[in-house]
């Protein structure tokens, strides 16, 4: 909407991120293939949610969203309402994580462990491995 603030601030790094929300979020241990290994880092007030934007190196208008809070549920936090095809529920690291998607791979991830809740949400299909990877 024109003329809204946008509600995010966005921070220098992961610590400062830590400091101005009070949320001890961590950055993904890896992300796909073309994309920029540092993500612009943003806080949703206090208490709220870190979201991390990770940008492909050669088109930056793909990127992957990744979102941590302790108060919003993961599928609040991902912000997409598209139905898709595939929907189920795999086990990464003995962590139970549900993703959404089509025949072309998921573009949706949500998961909740520790008292956070976390979310993906990706311009680019992702495989289990790529999930794993990540994680």
């Amino acid at each position: 909407m024109v003329g809204m603030p946008n509600p995010f601030v966005q921070v220098s790094d992961i610590d400062r991120a830590r400091k101005v929300s009070g949320i001890n979020a961590e950055l993904l241990k890896a992300v796909p293939a073309g994309f920029r290994n540092t993500p612009q880092i943003s806080v949703l007030g206090r208490n709220h949610m870190v979201q991390m934007i990770y940008f492909d190196n050669v088109d930056p208008t793909k990127k992957l969203n990744y979102r941590v809070s302790d108060k919003l549920s993961p599928s609040v936090m991902n912000g997409d309402f598209n139905k898709y095809p595939v929907q189920k529920n795999i086990v990464i690291n003995g962590i139970e994580i549900k993703v959404k998607g089509d025949d072309t791979g998921f573009r949706t991830v949500e998961w909740s462990n520790r008292g956070l809740n976390y979310c993906i949400l990706s311009d680019i299909p992702l495989t289990e491995t790529d999930i794993q990877w990540m994680l």
